[in-house]
């Protein structure tokens, strides 16, 4: 993961993917503002599309991540999808996980800016 232009982060949290009707459930082995990997054993083509939700919780509230992705990558435990749209709730509590986690705001924001183009932060 050193090798990584984007920052990535290790976090461990509950993971669901949906695509062509079908739910696949796994956990969060590391994210980014770009994408993840889920440990997941179950069968995921590459180059799905489909939704991935990643679940938040605390002490006080449920909270979970909506994003658009598609599968990019088939490993031996896990499927590494790329997010390809995100709401903007979604997009900063992710980028707030990162931060916590990375400690480099500028370098999230550039990795943001260039993973999506056409959107300002």
């Amino acid at each position: 993961m050193e090798d990584r232009i984007q920052p990535r982060v290790i976090f461990h949290v509950s993971a669901s993917l949906e695509f062509n009707g079908s739910d696949v459930n796994g956990n969060v082995e590391n994210l980014s503002l770009s994408g993840m990997l889920i440990n997941t054993t179950d069968p995921v083509p590459e180059k799905t599309e489909g939704e991935v939700t990643v679940y938040l919780s605390g002490s006080s509230s449920e909270l979970s991540l909506n994003m658009n992705c598609e599968v990019i990558r088939r490993e031996k435990h896990g499927v590494a999808v790329k997010f390809t749209k995100m709401d903007i709730d979604s997009y900063i509590h992710l980028r707030n996980i990162i931060a916590f986690n990375k400690i480099d705001e500028y370098k999230i924001i550039k990795e943001f800016e260039e993973a999506h183009p056409g959107i300002q932060v």
